[in-house]
């Protein structure tokens, strides 16, 4: 699939998201790539992807799967998914060179906070999700719950298996 926007112009100064979906109801975005030709300055603080309700109605029931997110700098309290919505799936998102710009903080790769109403939750992450890993730019952390009554399956990684901790294969003699 092509990506969806190579590189959104003026995303950091603007806070403008690759990928915006307000009051969004019953949908499926699958397979979606939001990748970045540039080198910093490519990611709002709100975030690459804003998945939010409004005032009087939260979006719900949507599922989120099999995104890639490459090459994306995360600002000074910014993340790359900010979810305000209920009972959405989101699962299997991949991302390749993201990283925080430098001297940024309380960053995240997703960020889950209550909509304006009704907040009822009952959203599920599925899928690997990275933590504070060991450089520098690193992220840092996986998932920033600020929503209560959701689910979270994804398995955290912090850093790459090296070759002398995988396991080795038995063979018999």
């Amino acid at each position: 699939m092509e990506p969806l926007t190579p590189t959104t112009a003026g995303a950091k100064a603007n806070d403008v998201p690759y990928f915006r979906a307000i009051e969004a109801n019953g949908n499926r975005f699958r397979g979606i790539g939001l990748p970045s030709i540039l080198t910093t300055a490519d990611v709002g603080v709100s975030g690459a992807v804003v998945i939010a309700g409004s005032a009087s109605y939260s979006g719900h029931d949507n599922l989120y799967d099999a995104w890639w997110l490459k090459n994306l700098h995360v600002p000074d309290g910014g993340t790359l998914v900010a979810h305000a919505n209920n009972t959405n799936a989101i699962r299997d998102f991949q991302r390749f060179d993201v990283f925080k710009e430098d001297d940024a903080a309380g960053t995240s790769y997703f960020r889950f906070t209550a909509p304006a109403v009704p907040d009822t939750g009952g959203n599920l992450l599925t899928g690997v999700t990275p933590g504070k890993g060991t450089n520098t730019n690193d992220l840092d952390m996986g998932v920033d719950m600020q929503q209560p009554r959701n689910r979270g399956t994804a398995r955290r990684v912090t850093a790459a298996p090296t070759l002398s901790s995988r396991p080795t294969r038995r063979t018999s003699t």
